[in-house]
């Protein structure tokens, strides 16, 4: 990562440069490792969607990836749990549709983590089955509402700029294809429960598959493009930087510092 130094004191401020496609990518593995897993087991599950009869191997590998992600969502409850008593309590000390919103969103990823959790459960301690069934239409009822205020807030952002900006607009259209996907997984499959319908495995892949598509693709594209011509962005990127630089240069320039 190249930098260039302003000034001329002795603890100089840093500017960075340059960021990489490939620092991107790393950054995406350490940040996003529930979406690589992910991405995998949809991909095995591709695989056996289209020609049922590949080898037990595959088919293996997508459960496997399915329980690799529902023991992650255990580690990341007490944080989802926190978030959601959080804004809980912030609702009820000053009520908005912001407070509100934040709210329901919170609320449907603790669902879904609590959802996920019991699914990696249920291989090791009993689980009632229809209790389970009562879970999972929760999740994808929570998971529909959740999506679908977070994609009207999509697309009041973009109805609401002063001003044609081709970036910002982008960046929106692609948050609101992910809210999309995932309201229609939640849509479908709670209406498959309440009839009673099976599942179609390919309908509901096609929505996961939608949702995680674009979710790798706004991460990349903020990262890679907003980040980059946003002013905003750019300064609060630019000062982390700088904050980051200086603490080091102060840390090397101590006697004994290691």
């Amino acid at each position: 990562m190249s930098t260039s130094a302003i000034g001329s004191n002795s603890t100089p401020a840093y500017v960075n440069t340059e960021r990489t496609v490939r620092e991107t990518i790393i950054k995406f593995f350490k940040e996003k490792t529930t979406a690589v897993i992910k991405a995998v087991g949809y991909a095995a599950g591709w695989c056996t969607v289209a020609k049922p009869d590949m080898p037990q191997a595959v088919h293996n590998l997508s459960g496997a990836m399915s329980k690799v992600k529902n023991a992650i969502s255990i580690t990341e409850l007490p944080e989802r749990a926190n978030k959601f008593y959080k804004s809980g309590r912030k609702f009820i000390q000053k009520p908005s549709w912001q407070a509100g919103r934040s709210l329901v969103q919170n609320g449907a990823l603790l669902v879904n983590a609590t959802t996920d959790g019991v699914d990696f459960a249920k291989d090791y301690v009993p689980v009632d089955k229809h209790s389970f069934t009562v879970l999972k239409g929760v999740n994808f009822g929570a998971s529909a509402v959740g999506c679908g205020l977070s994609a009207y807030e999509q697309v009041k952002a973009i109805r609401e700029m002063p001003e044609v900006n081709v970036v910002k607009t982008s960046q929106r259209l692609l948050n609101l294809a992910r809210d999309v996907s995932y309201v229609a997984l939640g849509v479908i499959g709670l209406l498959c429960i309440i009839t009673g319908t099976a599942f179609i495995p390919w309908v509901m892949l096609a929505c996961l598959t939608s949702g995680l598509f674009f979710t790798v693709g706004g991460y990349f594209h903020e990262k890679l493009v907003v980040n980059r011509v946003d002013p905003a962005k750019v300064a609060i990127n630019l000062r982390r930087e700088n904050e980051w630089l200086r603490s080091e240069n102060t840390r090397l320039a101590t006697p004994g510092a290691a």
